[in-house]
């Protein structure tokens, strides 16, 4: 089995994250490899529009309600974070399952195909 282009580049973003956690530290060298991985995905998925957008059966209104979703999340976060001051990891939580809940009786109040 041959590796393609791709494998190359994902293989290539984990050498640099490790060069970089060897040369300065594993937490910087791990930030490193997840940006780059990131970025190739992203730049793959932009170069690849078409099938990735019929491979995963998206629409406007199911990208849309995706986005939605994480900015309620963020929101969520961010107020349990700073206005009701619980620690990042309930305040990850708690934004989570209410973004969940909310989401969950939107669409069982109001049946939308997204």
């Amino acid at each position: 089995m041959r590796c393609s282009r791709c494998c190359w580049l994902l293989a290539g973003a984990a050498v640099f994250g490790l060069i970089v956690g060897i040369r300065w530290d594993m937490m910087t060298g791990f930030w490193t490899w997840v940006a780059t991985t990131l970025a190739l995905v992203l730049i793959w998925a932009a170069s690849n529009h078409e099938t990735v957008m019929a491979s995963l059966e998206a629409s406007p209104l199911r990208i849309t309600s995706w986005v939605v979703f994480v900015i309620l999340t963020g929101l969520s976060f961010l107020t349990f974070r700073e206005i009701m001051s619980f620690p990042d990891s309930a305040s990850i939580i708690l934004g989570i399952l209410t973004s969940v809940s909310l989401w969950w009786t939107y669409y069982t109040l109001e049946p939308v195909k997204a």
